[in-house]
Protein backbone atom coordinates (compact mmCIF):
# COMPACT_ATOMS: atom_id res chain seq x y z
CA UNK A 1 0.00 0.00 0.00
CA UNK A 2 1.19 3.79 -1.32
CA UNK A 3 2.25 6.09 1.69
CA UNK A 4 -0.72 7.81 1.91
CA UNK A 5 0.43 11.82 1.74
CA UNK A 6 -1.45 14.63 3.43
CA UNK A 7 -3.08 17.22 1.07
CA UNK A 8 -3.54 20.80 2.28
CA UNK A 9 -7.27 20.53 3.22
CA UNK A 10 -6.46 16.95 5.12
CA UNK A 11 -4.63 18.61 8.10
CA UNK A 12 -6.94 20.82 10.25
CA UNK A 13 -6.34 22.99 13.08
CA UNK A 14 -8.65 20.55 15.45
CA UNK A 15 -6.49 17.79 13.91
CA UNK A 16 -3.10 19.17 14.60
CA UNK A 17 -4.24 20.23 18.54
CA UNK A 18 -5.31 16.63 18.93
CA UNK A 19 -1.97 15.30 17.72
CA UNK A 20 -0.74 18.19 20.46
CA UNK A 21 -2.60 16.23 23.11
CA UNK A 22 -1.31 13.02 21.94
CA UNK A 23 2.08 13.93 21.94
CA UNK A 24 1.91 15.32 25.45
CA UNK A 25 0.32 11.96 26.53
CA UNK A 26 3.18 10.17 24.83
CA UNK A 27 5.82 11.99 26.57
CA UNK A 28 4.38 10.84 29.87
CA UNK A 29 4.57 7.59 28.86
CA UNK A 30 8.30 7.92 27.88
CA UNK A 31 8.78 9.60 31.27
CA UNK A 32 7.19 6.66 32.73
CA UNK A 33 9.15 4.58 31.16
CA UNK A 34 12.55 6.76 32.22
CA UNK A 35 11.58 6.64 35.42
CA UNK A 36 10.80 3.01 36.33
CA UNK A 37 13.75 1.47 37.37
CA UNK A 38 13.77 -1.46 35.02
CA UNK A 39 12.15 -0.85 31.84
CA UNK A 40 8.98 -0.43 30.72
CA UNK A 41 7.39 -3.80 28.79
CA UNK A 42 4.14 -2.80 26.44
CA UNK A 43 1.38 -5.17 27.87
CA UNK A 44 3.08 -5.58 31.34
CA UNK A 45 1.81 -4.04 34.73
CA UNK A 46 4.58 -1.99 35.65
CA UNK A 47 5.58 -1.78 39.50
CA UNK A 48 5.23 1.53 40.72
CA UNK A 49 7.66 2.52 43.44
CA UNK A 50 7.70 6.09 43.65
CA UNK A 51 5.87 9.29 42.95
CA UNK A 52 7.83 10.52 40.19
CA UNK A 53 6.93 7.05 38.44
CA UNK A 54 2.98 7.22 39.42
CA UNK A 55 2.59 10.74 38.68
CA UNK A 56 4.34 10.01 34.63
CA UNK A 57 1.79 7.03 34.07
CA UNK A 58 -1.48 8.71 36.07
CA UNK A 59 -1.25 11.76 33.63
CA UNK A 60 -0.22 9.59 30.58
CA UNK A 61 -3.21 7.73 31.18
CA UNK A 62 -5.59 10.91 31.57
CA UNK A 63 -4.01 12.56 28.34
CA UNK A 64 -5.00 9.14 26.70
CA UNK A 65 -8.42 9.99 27.04
CA UNK A 66 -8.02 13.78 26.37
CA UNK A 67 -7.07 11.84 23.08
CA UNK A 68 -9.85 10.06 22.96
CA UNK A 69 -12.50 12.58 23.94
CA UNK A 70 -10.97 14.50 20.30
CA UNK A 71 -11.18 10.95 18.84
CA UNK A 72 -14.69 11.03 19.01
CA UNK A 73 -15.28 14.70 18.80
CA UNK A 74 -13.54 14.70 14.86
CA UNK A 75 -15.33 11.29 14.30
CA UNK A 76 -11.75 10.05 13.25
CA UNK A 77 -11.62 6.28 12.11
CA UNK A 78 -8.95 3.32 12.12
CA UNK A 79 -10.13 -0.17 12.33
CA UNK A 80 -7.39 -1.07 15.19
CA UNK A 81 -8.32 2.42 17.52
CA UNK A 82 -11.88 1.53 17.16
CA UNK A 83 -11.53 -2.33 18.49
CA UNK A 84 -9.50 -0.79 21.27
CA UNK A 85 -12.61 1.73 22.29
CA UNK A 86 -14.90 -0.89 21.93
CA UNK A 87 -13.21 -3.00 24.81
CA UNK A 88 -16.13 -3.28 27.09
CA UNK A 89 -15.86 -0.99 29.88
CA UNK A 90 -12.15 0.10 29.40
CA UNK A 91 -13.10 3.83 28.10
CA UNK A 92 -15.28 4.51 30.88
CA UNK A 93 -12.69 3.16 33.13
CA UNK A 94 -9.96 5.57 31.61
CA UNK A 95 -12.97 8.53 31.91
CA UNK A 96 -13.13 7.94 35.70
CA UNK A 97 -9.19 7.49 36.17
CA UNK A 98 -8.95 10.75 33.74
CA UNK A 99 -12.08 12.18 36.31
CA UNK A 100 -10.06 11.54 39.90
CA UNK A 101 -6.88 12.80 38.33
CA UNK A 102 -7.88 16.17 36.55
CA UNK A 103 -10.55 17.23 39.03
CA UNK A 104 -9.74 17.76 42.62
CA UNK A 105 -9.62 15.27 44.88
CA UNK A 106 -9.48 15.57 48.66
CA UNK A 107 -7.35 11.75 49.46
CA UNK A 108 -4.07 11.25 47.77
CA UNK A 109 -4.86 8.15 46.22
CA UNK A 110 -8.08 7.61 44.73
CA UNK A 111 -9.78 4.45 44.33
CA UNK A 112 -10.79 5.16 40.50
CA UNK A 113 -7.26 5.76 39.23
CA UNK A 114 -6.59 2.32 40.99
CA UNK A 115 -9.21 0.34 39.54
CA UNK A 116 -8.33 1.18 36.53
CA UNK A 117 -4.43 0.48 36.80
CA UNK A 118 -5.63 -2.73 38.59
CA UNK A 119 -7.69 -3.77 36.49
CA UNK A 120 -6.78 -7.15 34.85
CA UNK A 121 -5.69 -6.27 30.64
CA UNK A 122 -6.10 -2.16 31.43
CA UNK A 123 -1.64 -1.96 31.12
CA UNK A 124 -1.80 -4.01 27.47
CA UNK A 125 -4.67 -2.19 26.63
CA UNK A 126 -3.42 1.53 27.03
CA UNK A 127 -0.12 0.54 25.31
CA UNK A 128 -2.15 -0.91 21.97
CA UNK A 129 -3.71 2.47 22.60
CA UNK A 130 -0.95 4.63 22.53
CA UNK A 131 1.21 2.67 19.53
CA UNK A 132 -2.37 2.61 17.41
CA UNK A 133 -3.11 6.20 17.42
CA UNK A 134 0.70 7.13 17.10
CA UNK A 135 0.75 4.93 14.35
CA UNK A 136 -2.32 6.31 12.50
CA UNK A 137 -1.07 10.20 13.01
CA UNK A 138 2.60 8.96 11.99
CA UNK A 139 0.48 7.39 8.55
CA UNK A 140 -2.14 10.63 8.36
CA UNK A 141 1.27 12.54 8.48
CA UNK A 142 3.34 11.12 6.23
CA UNK A 143 3.52 14.35 4.33
CA UNK A 144 5.62 16.37 1.43
CA UNK A 145 7.08 19.82 2.28
CA UNK A 146 5.20 21.18 -0.25
CA UNK A 147 2.31 19.77 0.96
CA UNK A 148 3.03 20.53 4.12
CA UNK A 149 4.06 24.22 3.46
CA UNK A 150 0.29 24.55 1.43
CA UNK A 151 -1.44 23.18 4.70
CA UNK A 152 0.26 25.56 7.14
CA UNK A 153 -0.57 28.48 4.92
CA UNK A 154 -4.25 27.67 4.34
CA UNK A 155 -4.58 27.34 8.78
CA UNK A 156 -2.83 30.97 8.89
CA UNK A 157 -5.08 32.23 6.32
CA UNK A 158 -8.31 30.35 8.03
CA UNK A 159 -7.02 32.08 11.32
CA UNK A 160 -6.10 35.62 9.96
Amino acid sequence: MPARIAKADDVTAELIRLHSYFLWADRMRISFGHALHNPIVPGQVPIVHDFDQYQYMAHWYAGMYCVIEGWRVLKLSDPTVTALLRQKGMVDRLRKCRNAIYHFQGNVIDDRITKFISYSGSAPWIHKLTKAVGDWFLERFKVDVPAARAALKKLRERQS
